[in-house]
């Protein structure tokens, strides 16, 4: 089992998530602890930034996420979230 990771959310997702009824927030907060409790989960495709940093794109259940797992400070930084 890996090591406790942190997960971050970005601003984007912060509103999203912020300006959602409590049960649509309790679902995305359900799916994105999957995503923190496997943090070595691949994405079903990835993305590069123009510095070349690369991004995860996953389904979990009707929930796209795209994010940056940084393993050298055990962080999942969640950028963009989609319902599906």
């Amino acid at each position: 089992m890996p090591a406790d990771y942190t997960l971050s959310i970005g601003e984007d997702v912060l509103a999203e998530l912020v300006a959602s009824r409590p049960v649509v927030q309790r679902r995305m907060v359900a799916r994105l602890e999957t995503l923190k409790a496997t943090p070595l989960r691949e994405g079903d495709y990835f993305e590069r930034d123009s510095d070349g940093v690369l991004y995860h794109v996953l389904l979990i259940d009707d929930l796209i996420v795209t994010y940056h797992t940084d393993h050298a400070v055990k962080d999942i930084r969640v950028l963009r979230v989609e319902w599906v």
